[in-house]
């Protein structure tokens, strides 16, 4: 009982659809009409979307026969009848109505809905693209949970092209001989003899340190380059390679007490006998709570060592580079049969009509206003100054409202901003011509392709 929409397109036409709503119910009683079966029900209040139905089984409506059954026994409706990939449960409940027959009609109902729903077929669903057509709010379908909905189907979009197959690479040019040995080089000569203390001006110069009391404890003061000759120079030794090493975390935190270790304010420099030998560097800040507590300006660690450089000035960042243009706007897509209009006639212009107008003879008696012109209650909304409907609308405005509405199959313009919207024309759209040449009919495009009639002769919009 449940059908993929999205599958029955592709069957019916070879081309893919995306649809919202993809699962609606169907069920074939085996009657010879219609073609195709899916289950519609009847909405009263269609001004509030497919949320209510008719539960009466003894209303008749033109073109939408109540489904019949041979008794009053409801058809299956199995589990395995849900689609693995359905968003919710398929747990609508399937009956008859009503008890006093026959004749019985099959009803659906849902968890949402207090009583079931008396189900219907269209006899204009000869395929699954007609029997799209007649969804709506007045005539919504039914999802596996029973709820009514209007299933909305487009084309889907192409798949993006695969890029061109790429040429093999060439092989790899064949390697060069090997080169021929070369001779031994010559000795090296003997370095000339260092300065007094070369690597002070060759680590990288790092600021940031004025909130640490111990700098660096280490268990021997051996520089890399040469052996450091007295307590002063190993001091700024380490000093100046603890901040190389890590230039934004002081390696120790301990602090030492003043009374135990007495150190003037300032660079010491000491050896500790516990826990092993240790050479300690110590920025004393003359303070004796808090190890961490903020240097004064005068007392910056950076005294330790003042022949220090100056760290060289940063390059000023890249200019970013402009903005994108944005790319240009991409033309509308037609939606509307735009031929019908004061332009394609000597005089006069058209209106649009029910489906009992001639559809390849405006001109025709049976396209004129009395016998075709429909009704604001029946086939379309009407607005029109000065205050039918709200007020009337400009035809930019009126095309707007028809290109958002779903149900919208057509609409006409005319004088005192007229403005009709057609949502039925008992069948398809047709146009009949009008004195006036204020009038105009536009028919949307899908509503044109789905009647069958044959065009360019549909619809007849010349003299």
């Amino acid at each position: 009982m449940v059908k993929d929409l999205e599958a029955e397109l592709l069957a019916h036409t070879g081309t893919a659809y995306l649809c919202a709503h993809r699962y609606v119910l169907f069920y074939d009683n085996y009657d010879a009409s219609p073609a195709y079966k899916m289950l519609y029900t009847y909405n009263s209040g269609s001004n509030t979307g497919p949320t209510m139905c008719q539960t009466n089984p003894f209303l008749n409506y033109p073109n939408w026969p109540r489904v019949q059954l041979p008794d009053d026994q409801a058809p299956e409706y199995p589990s395995s009848a849900c689609p693995s990939d359905y968003a919710s449960s398929c747990d609508a409940t399937i009956g008859t109505t009503p008890s006093s027959g026959p004749p019985y009609y099959l009803t659906v109902k849902s968890n949402t809905i207090t009583f079931p729903c008396v189900t219907y077929y269209s006899t204009n669903a000869g395929n699954v693209l007609l029997a799209l057509d007649e969804a709506s709010n007045t005539w919504p379908a039914f999802e596996p949970n029973g709820n009514p909905v209007v299933p909305n189907c487009v084309v889907a979009p192409a798949p993006p092209s695969s890029p061109p197959a790429q040429p093999p690479p060439s092989p790899p040019p064949p390697s060069p001989p090997p080169p021929s040995p070369s001779p031994p080089p010559p000795s090296p000569s003997p370095p000339p003899p260092s300065p007094a203390a070369p690597w002070k001006q060759t680590l990288p110069y790092l600021d940031g340190y004025s909130n640490f009391s111990i700098v660096h404890a280490t268990e021997t003061c051996a520089s890399p380059e040469r052996p450091v000759e007295n307590e002063t120079e190993c001091e700024q030794f380490y000093n100046y390679l603890d901040a190389a090493v890590a230039p934004n975390t002081p390696w120790s935190f301990y602090w030492l007490d003043p009374i135990s270790n007495p150190q003037s304010p300032g660079c010491n420099f000491f050896r500790n006998a516990l826990p092993a030998a240790a050479y300690w560097v110590w920025w004393n800040s003359n303070t004796t709570a808090v190890p961490s507590a903020a240097l004064a300006t005068d007392l910056n660690w950076k005294a330790c060592a003042p022949e220090w450089p100056s760290p060289p000035p940063s390059l000023p960042p890249p200019p970013s580079p402009p903005p994108l243009s944005p790319p240009p706007p991409s033309a509308p897509v037609p939606r509307f049969n735009e031929v019908c209009t004061s332009a394609s006639r000597t005089e006069g212009g058209f209106a649009c009509r029910t489906d009992s107008c001639d559809p390849y003879n405006a001109g025709d008696g049976s396209c004129g206003s009395g016998n075709s012109g429909g009704s604001p209650t029946d086939h379309f909304t009407l607005y029109k100054d000065p205050d039918i409907g709200g007020g009337g609308k400009d035809p930019e405005d009126c095309e707007t409202l028809c290109y958002h509405d779903d149900e919208c199959i057509a609409y006409e313009t005319g004088p005192s901003r007229r403005c009709e919207i057609w949502t039925n024309a008992d069948g398809t759209v047709k146009v009949g011509h009008t004195t006036s040449d204020v009038y105009a009919c536009y028919i949307k495009l899908t509503h044109i392709a789905l009647s069958g009639l044959q065009e360019p002769d549909y619809p007849d919009c010349n003299d």
